[in-house]
Formats: C-alpha cells, structure tokens, sequence
C-alpha cells in the first residue's frame, strides 16, 4: 500500500494526528490508537490494519461523544443508532459503541423503559405509555415489565388526571373530560372512575354518572 511518511499533531485537536502514506494524506486518527499499534513513520502501511485502526479510532471518539449524550439523560439504543448515523459514523462503529454503552452500563432499555413510565405515570394512562415506549424503539416485553412495576394505583393516577383538568377548566363538560383522559390513554375503567369522582365533587351532592 506504502510507506507512512508522516505523522502530524491535528492543530485543533491534540489527541489526534494526521497520517500521511507515500507523501498524501491518508487519514485522521486517535493519536493513542496509531501508539498502541506500534506504527510510526517509516513503516511500511497495511491496509486491513489501517482500515481495522480507523474503525478503533473512530470507535474512540463516538463512544466519548455517546457517553456525554447518555450523560445528560438516559437514551434507548434506537436513540443512539440514530445520533451515530445523523453524525455519520458507520454501521461497524455504531455497533461497537452500542457494544461498549452496554458493557459500561451507560445503556440500559429496560431501565430507560421504568424510569419513563415512572416519571409520566400522573399524567398519561398505559397505552400512551406503550405507545410513546414502542416510538422509541424499545420491544412490547420491556415495556410490558416496565408498565406492570407501575401497575398498583393507575386509577388514582387517572383520578389526578381529571382534577387537574377539572382545575383549569371553569364548567366541567363530562364528554370532554373523558375523551381528554382517552387520549392521555387511560383505560376505559379507570376513565370511568376519573370521571365519576370528579363529576361527584363538581356536583356536591354524590350523584354518579355512567358512560356505555
């Protein structure tokens, strides 16, 4: 393939250096990674090495930039497939990071899918919380782990939901409030109960109301 000529300090990033094979411009690396393989100018280049060294270097630098990202808030791996494509990374490189992410516990779709429904429980009922969940790339046996550790007191979480909608609305239209509820995907029992409860406390005087 040739001979590396140079190795060149990149001027805006330290820890990477420009190679240079037979006096042209090869590539940009880790500057680790080119020492860890023991080359240096002089030596004769091999392409499936160079190409095997590339993949580590860029490997190096999109698992730095992924564990800032996770670093942040948590991420499903769909979400880090998508930032490694838009950012241009390769199919190899997108796989090992994943790879790395999960070995270092910096990815975890079942602890993402737990803390999601925890965290929005108050306001959406389980089939939005699936819906949203699927949208994201997680598999129907996380989400349905995640949905049972929040199972116990969904039907208060749907009661909070209709005072708040009662809250900030002056009349309380019973058809509105349980098509609101339905689109925040509560079940149709637990609605039934919201709405009962709320239309019995805006009533004042414990009348039920049923919907078929």
């Amino acid at each position: 393939m040739g001979i590396i000529t140079a190795v060149e300090p990149q001027k805006k990033k330290k820890t990477r250096v420009n190679l240079y094979i037979d006096g042209r411009f090869f590539c940009g690396l880790e500057h680790i990674t080119l020492l860890a393989a023991g080359l240096k100018e002089g030596d004769e280049a091999d392409e499936g090495v160079l190409s095997a060294l590339i993949a580590d270097s860029e490997t190096a630098v999109a698992f730095e930039k992924t564990v800032k990202l996770v670093s942040a808030r948590l991420r499903t791996e769909r979400e880090i497939a998508r930032y490694l494509k838009e950012k241009g990374y390769p199919p190899l490189v997108s796989e090992r990071v994943i790879e790395k992410l999960y070995a270092y516990r910096y990815l975890d779709d079942g602890l993402y899918a737990k803390s999601f429904a925890a965290a929005y429980r108050k306001k959406y009922g389980d089939r939005y919380l699936s819906r949203a969940l699927k949208q994201k790339g997680l598999d129907d046996a996380v989400i349905a782990e995640a949905l049972e550790e929040i199972g116990e007191g969904r039907e208060e979480d749907a009661v909070r939901a209709a005072e708040k909608y009662a809250r900030t609305h002056a009349a309380l239209d019973r058809g509105k409030l349980y098509a609101y509820l339905t689109r925040r995907g509560f079940l149709p029992e637990e609605i039934k109960n919201a709405v009962r409860k709320v239309s019995e406390d805006a009533d004042g005087d414990g009348e039920e109301y049923f919907f078929d």
